[in-house]
């Protein structure tokens, strides 16, 4: 699971760098923090409006870098994602990669 709720920090490994988010721009990166930070229980809140505040941008950017994350990883045959709505504004976290 990534993290465990607000105060707390979920794993970061190297590879965030040189994987299928290579290239995907500061914006995608801040966000997936942002998730990592913040999930509980393998799931949070990500309201494009304030989010657009914490990091400086449009509500259309941040729903941009949603979207990317919420893509189908290029390399995995399962499809499996990152994030996957289930609400207005709530949204499932998947690790991978799990601790």
């Amino acid at each position: 699971m990534v993290g465990d709720g607000p105060n707390n920090y979920g794993k970061w490994p190297s590879s965030t760098y040189t994987g299928s988010l290579r290239g995907a721009g500061p914006l995608v990166f801040a966000v997936w923090s942002y998730v990592i930070a913040n999930a509980y229980k393998g799931t949070l809140e990500l309201n494009p409006k304030l989010l657009a505040h914490t990091f400086a941008c449009t509500p259309d950017e941040i729903v941009a870098a949603i979207n990317r994350l919420s893509q189908p990883e290029p390399n995995d045959t399962d499809g499996r994602r990152r994030l996957e709505r289930e609400g207005h504004w709530q949204y499932r976290v998947f690790n991978p990669d799990p601790l």
